[in-house]
C-alpha cells in the first residue's frame, strides 16, 4: 500500500443532482436507463486526477499515465473505451503533452486484456491484499451498501471464486438481485 491523497469534488454538483436523476428516469427505453445517470461524473473525476498529477511536477516528479478502474461490465457510456480514449485526447491536448496515457488495463481489448472483477480479486487474495480496504460502492453511505450494481459486481467476484468477502456492507446480500450474477 502507498501513501494516497485523498482529493473531495462533489460530482455532479447538489444543485441539479436531483434533476439529473429525473433526466435518468425519462429514458425512453427503460433496458438503457441504468446507462446515464451522471454523465460528466466520471470524466470530472478523472479529469482532476490529471491537475493533480500535473501538479506533481512542482515537486520534480512527471507522471505520464493515469490509471482508470473501468472494468469489463462497467456498461455505462462513460466507462467505455471509446471514452476513454476520447478523454485521453483531451488530457493530451489540455496539458500540451501528447505522451500523456490515461488507461484502463481490464477493458484494453487490443492488448488482449478484458477482464472483470473476479480476476483482480483473485490476484489479490493471492498476494494478500487488504480488499475490505477498497470502495466499489456508488453510494453516499460511509460504509458499502452491498445493493449497488458496484456492490453486486462485487461480492459476485468473490462467489465466483469462492473466496470470503470480509468487506463491510451495510445491507445482507439479497436473495434474488435486479442484476445478474454470472459465472
Amino acid at each position: 500500500m502507498h501513501n494516497v491523497v485523498e482529493i473531495k469534488i462533489e460530482t455532479p454538483g447538489a444543485a441539479y443532482k436531483k434533476m439529473l436523476r429525473i433526466c435518468k428516469k425519462m429514458k425512453d427505453r427503460p433496458i438503457y436507463r441504468h446507462d446515464v445517470a451522471y454523465p460528466a461524473r466520471n470524466p470530472i473525476i478523472f479529469l482532476t486526477g490529471l491537475d493533480y498529477a500535473y501538479s506533481l511536477q512542482s515537486k520534480g516528479i512527471f507522471p505520464k499515465v493515469i490509471f482508470a478502474a473501468y472494468m469489463k461490465s462497467d456498461n455505462l457510456y462513460h466507462s467505455s473505451l471509446t471514452s476513454i480514449r476520447l478523454l485521453n485526447l483531451v488530457m493530451c491536448h489540455i496539458t500540451g503533452d501528447w505522451e500523456f496515457q490515461f488507461i484502463s488495463i481490464p477493458i484494453e481489448r487490443e492488448f488482449g486484456n478484458c477482464y472483470d472483477k473476479e480476476v483482480y480479486v483473485k490476484y489479490c487474495i493471492e498476494k494478500k491484499v487488504p480488499l475490505e480496504y477498497t470502495r466499489s460502492c456508488v453510494s453516499d453511505s460511509k460504509i458499502q451498501c452491498g445493493i449497488c450494481p458496484a456492490c453486486w459486481d462485487r461480492r459476485n467476484a468473490f462467489r465466483i471464486n469462492n473466496l470470503e468477502d470480509k468487506t463491510v456492507y451495510k445491507y445482507p446480500m439479497p436473495q434474488d438481485s435486479p442484476y445478474p450474477i454470472v459465472n
